[in-house]
């Protein structure tokens, strides 16, 4: 499975990546860990981990 395609540089230390692959900045961490959390089977557990991560 492929998760991104990129094009190589020769340019010493610069950074490579595709807009498309960074958070969505117009939504909060709070809405971004309620929604990740509701990935898990205990999302309670899952939730409580994130916020102390974060």
């Amino acid at each position: 499975m492929i998760l991104a395609r990129h094009l190589l540089s020769l340019d010493k230390g610069k950074l490579i990546q595709r807009r498309n692959h960074r958070r969505d900045w117009s939504k909060g961490i709070p809405e971004w860990i309620d929604k990740m959390s509701q990935q898990f089977e205990d999302a309670n557990q899952a939730y409580e981990y994130l916020e102390k991560v974060r």
